[in-house]
């Protein structure tokens, strides 16, 4: 979190000790450019690639008190998103230790892990990345034959308007969609190369066996 007390002075007893390190808020994300490939296992921030990390220490992430929406149920949907996303990044995150576990990094598999531990197990995997930048969504389409879906980081949004039930599900992203976006900057998202079916099984793991259905 920034201007957090405590952070400013490990940050000077770093200064002072000339440490190579690196403070990264939550807040960052709402104005910085980030793109995590998960089949890669690679963190890119503002064009630069992040690894070979030594350790990381967990002090705060983003404000309790900050709003993404003035609109109650709209603002709970974006926190999960958030977090997700924040799941995403530590989950993904290139340290050879955590000093403290964040909350992010969670003791029941969210959908980050899932993937994560997929894609360490050698199961097919669509291309997936997460990202807030126009840019990075533009490169994923070209990259996957302009054939990719974007859906929710967490669980679905449903709301209602003029009467009328919507709710947030998986959606075909194409290049207008990508042109129409307003900014260069988003809020961060999940695509992934879409995958044209015959049928669909959902299958799910458990102790040691894989059950389908």
């Amino acid at each position: 979190e920034e201007f957090d007390g405590p952070t400013q002075s490990v940050k000077e007893k770093l200064e002072l000790s000339n440490a190579n390190y690196r403070i990264i808020y939550g807040s960052d994300f709402l104005h910085d450019k980030i793109q995590i490939d998960l089949n890669a296992k690679k963190i890119i921030i503002n064009g630069e690639d992040i690894e070979n990390i030594n350790i990381v220490w967990y002090r705060r992430w983003l404000s309790s008190n900050y709003r993404f929406s003035k609109e109650i149920e709209l603002n709970n949907y974006l926190k999960n998103e958030f977090e997700e996303f924040s799941s995403n990044f530590m989950n993904y995150l290139p340290t050879k230790k955590w000093l403290n576990y964040p909350p992010y990094i969670q003791p029941f598999p969210s959908k980050s892990i899932q993937l994560k531990k997929a894609i360490e197990f050698e199961l097919d995997v669509p291309r997936t990345v997460v990202t807030n930048c126009k840019l990075s969504v533009l490169e994923f389409f070209l990259k996957n034959d302009k054939d990719i879906i974007t859906k929710n980081l967490s669980n679905p949004f449903v709301f209602k308007e003029e009467g009328k039930s919507y709710a947030t599900y998986t959606v075909d992203v194409n290049n207008e969609d990508i042109n129409d976006l307003e900014s260069d900057l988003f809020f961060p998202s999940i695509f992934q190369r879409n995958i044209e079916k015959e049928m669909e099984i959902r299958t799910f793991y458990f102790k040691g066996e894989f059950f389908s259905y």
